[in-house]
């Protein structure tokens, strides 16, 4: 019987103009290749150094040989692991089993993917498991998953051929060839494109059928989405045939169903920080006739091409910043490559305002070593939209005051900032500002990378506090908006509806719908949300929340802070801080189900206090974090959450030094450490002292380098930080760099040492005007950048 088996066939060629869609709106991406010379590349995946691994096939050997797949394949130790790093490629596992035909199409190392410090690789067969002994005693790595330590040893861990040759979970006889991979906690899948099907291996090596695909598809990627679940791309088998790829969604102890279909040889899945999905097509046409592409597939369904033109591509990768890695002339001997894709850079921002009380200013920072030219647009409440285009030279941070370049009657200020390389960007409000004193109010935001239609926002009260939502819609049709509303305590959810008009930001003052009678239901409550836009519209998103503690200062106190595209099951938030500051943490359940949430505090000298709590289903809980441990009442302390689901949650601070509060500030945290942060508008007043967060959650020691980088032509300033593992630690700028002090400033942070391991980072600026200790306060986000050391 013929079986429809991986079979990529042998492709040649140069890269002769990557390109997006014909016809799309935006800037073509830059396309650099950084890894050359491979042997049939196949996986990627970063590894915990923050090096890009890839495996490679290999291109067989001497023998023994032997006719399979209707030709005569030839036995060579010349598969290999190869990484990215310190800007160097380099072999760091070699003389793993490859075969390949005379043509150079090579079977072998097929994936990889890390869990900790532990790497696990697939080797593919692509035929029944008895015909390994063919080749010799090495024919027993084929069809099988390996366990690769960080020194490079390692051995088979689980024998997924002889599996398939033991259960034939399809029914169909025996056939494997391990190809796609996911290394988890609990256990490792591997999608087996010969068997059809989705295996699980635990610790100890045992095997169980994971699930079984319908019709013999041929898996051979899989990823775990926003929700939870797993998605398995299928290549389809001979012939090969264009639009009939699908994307099956798993969920343990269900039958798999169709997720998305009418794609073309899928090789590799992956999803965005924004839950999108980006789907790698081996080819365009029937048997593979024509070149490959990358799709981004958005979470409303719609479907873009990232780049074109591929040559025979086999995976792709997502860095932390959203550097897009693929394989390409990925089944040839010595042509492969990997490909570095940078797309053009875009911040969106819902919440400004300006005018008699308000100022926004944003800070625009240039990492890279060559100018770049940065446009940014501004919309109003009644559908304006202007324009600014500002030059920000290499290394170099410019800030842009909105205030003179916007007319006298606008007030509310969306922005979207547009750059042909990438940039690190943020957005002040201030608020408060006399013609004798500075302002007395204000906070940092970073903005979101792009509309979407679905967000999450965690923090918010009502009662004491004014609660504004800021919605923008930067495209050309209405957006017709949904907010679910969840409070404490059992209550239900309440649901309204709201439409922002094309190419406007409108503001929603939660507490009352009409701005002067209070919500009976929203009136006076804690509350979160999560905001959809029904028509598929997307939208920007983001809170502002004041309190009024001083009668001769409205708006005493605000946080600002971006909605969220996702729910996680993992956050993490450099900064905090107890004793004179009020630290709570905010949680919010958004499923039908019981959460459990475990918490670990990082403390600045002390092992980590960990805690657990239960959350009610569709609910939002807040933790006071200064009453939560006898060590937590006067500490600064870092804060991890890992949930047996996906949840929101932010961080919020209030304090003031006459016990009543008048000042703020807030973060969402981030799902993920990286190795490198760079934070763009840290130091903007003279009075304010600014201070980098640093996290180190990891079990070993560390250390942080820190860059500055002015408005003008003064040498950057670099210094090192310590960081002992499970620790958190505080820096004053102006200590470590004196030159700071006043300055207007960008920092970056890098993990350094010889074996840099992910941070989290955050920044806070502090004021003192007129005298008065610490009544201004702003958080300032920390964005990952590429981070490849």
């Amino acid at each position: 019987m013929i079986r429809n088996l991986v079979c990529l066939r042998f492709g040649i060629g140069m890269i002769l103009g990557l390109s997006v869609l014909a016809g799309s709106a935006a800037a073509q991406p830059n396309v650099t290749v950084v890894m050359s010379e491979l042997d049939n590349p196949r996986g990627l995946a970063f590894g915990p150094d923050g090096a890009l691994y890839v495996v490679e096939a290999g291109r067989g050997g001497e023998g023994p040989c032997q006719e399979l797949r209707g030709a005569e394949q030839c036995y060579g130790a010349t598969g290999r692991v190869s990484r990215l790093w310190q800007g160097e490629q380099q072999q760091v596992v070699g003389e793993l089993p490859s075969y390949a035909a005379e043509s150079g199409e090579a079977t072998g190392p097929h994936d990889i993917s890390f869990f900790g410090n532990e790497a696990y690789v697939t080797i593919g067969f692509g035929a029944d498991p008895e015909l390994r002994a063919d080749f010799g005693p090495a024919g027993a790595f084929f069809g099988t998953l390996l366990q690769v330590a960080p020194s490079g040893q390692g051995g088979i861990i689980a024998d997924v051929a002889q599996y398939e040759a033991d259960a034939d979970p399809d029914q169909a006889g025996p056939d494997s060839n391990p190809y796609g991979l996911l290394a988890e906690a609990d256990n490792r899948l591997v999608v087996d494109a010969g068997g059809n099907d989705l295996v699980s291996v635990d610790a100890a090596g045992d095997i169980t059928t994971f699930a079984v695909l319908p019709e013999n598809p041929v898996p051979t990627a899989v990823a775990i989405g926003p929700d939870g679940a797993y998605y398995v791309g299928v290549l389809t088998g001979v012939p090969f045939a264009e639009g009939e790829a699908q994307i099956f969604r798993v969920v343990p102890d269900e039958e798999p169903t169709v997720f998305l279909e009418d794609f073309t040889t899928i090789v590799d899945l992956a999803f965005g920080p924004d839950g999108s999905l980006y789907v790698l097509q081996h080819a365009t046409g029937s048997g593979f006739a024509d070149p490959g592409q990358l799709i981004r597939v958005g979470r409303d369904g719609t479907r873009s091409v990232v780049v074109e033109d591929l040559v025979r591509p086999t995976s792709v990768a997502l860095g932390p910043d959203g550097t897009i890695y693929v394989t390409n002339n990925a089944v040839s001997i010595g042509g492969g490559e990997v490909l570095q894709i940078t797309l053009p850079y875009t911040r969106y921002f819902a919440e400004g305002a300006v005018g008699d009380f308000f100022d926004t200013t944003y800070a625009l920072f240039n990492p890279g070593d060559t100018p770049v030219t940065a446009t940014l647009r501004f919309a109003n409440e009644t559908g304006d939209v202007l324009s600014h285009v500002r030059t920000i030279p290499a290394g170099q941070q410019v800030t842009v005051d909105v205030d003179p370049l916007v007319p006298p009657s606008w007030v509310g200020v969306a922005a979207v900032i547009e750059a042909d390389q990438p940039l690190v960007t943020s957005r002040t409000v201030s608020w408060g500002q006399g013609p004798e004193q500075g302002p007395y109010g204000g906070d940092t935001g970073a903005g979101v990378a792009s509309p979407l239609p679905e967000w999450w926002i965690t923090e918010g009260a009502t009662g004491v506090y004014s609660l504004f939502y800021l919605l923008h819609n930067p495209g050309d049709q209405p957006a017709e908006i949904e907010i679910t509303y969840f409070r404490p305590g059992g209550q239900a959810p309440v649901t309204r509806s709201y439409t922002v008009g094309a190419q406007t930001r409108r503001t929603i003052l939660v507490n009352s719908a009409d701005g002067m009678t209070p919500d009976p239901e929203l009136g006076n409550t804690a509350v979160s949300a999560h905001i959809v836009s029904t028509n598929d519209v997307p939208v920007v998103a983001e809170r502002a929340m004041y309190l009024d503690s001083i009668s001769e200062q409205p708006f005493t106190a605000g946080t600002l802070a971006a909605a969220v595209p996702l729910a996680s099951d993992r956050w993490t938030f450099a900064e905090g801080a107890t004793g004179f500051f009020n630290l709570f943490l905010l949680l919010a359940n958004p499923t039908t189900e019981e959460v459990e949430a475990t918490v670990r505090y990082l403390l600045p000298a002390s092992e980590p206090i960990e805690k657990v709590y239960t959350l009610d289903p569709m609910s939002r809980q807040t933790l006071w974090v200064n009453e939560e441990d006898a060590q937590l009442t006067d500490t600064t302390v870092a804060i991890e959450v890992v949930s047996s689901a996906p949840i929101t949650a932010e961080r919020a601070m209030w304090w003031g030094a006459s016990g009543v509060w008048d000042a703020g500030h807030v973060s969402t945290g981030v799902g993920q450490a990286a190795l490198k942060w760079a934070l763009a508008g840290l130091g903007t007043a003279p009075d304010e002292v600014a201070y980098i967060l640093l996290a180190n959650p990891n079990a070993e020691a560390t250390e942080a380098r820190l860059t500055l980088a002015f408005e003008d032509d003064t040498e950057p300033l670099e210094a090192t930080v310590p960081l002992a593992a499970g620790s958190r630690v505080t820096v004053q700028l102006a200590d470590l760099f004196p030159a700071a002090a006043g300055a207007r400033a960008a920092v970056t942070v890098e993990s350094a040492g010889d074996m840099p391991l992910p941070l989290v980072v955050e920044g806070t600026a502090y004021g003192s005007p007129s005298g008065q200790p610490l009544t201004t306060g702003r958080a300032v986000p920390a964005l990952p950048l590429a981070s490849i050391p």
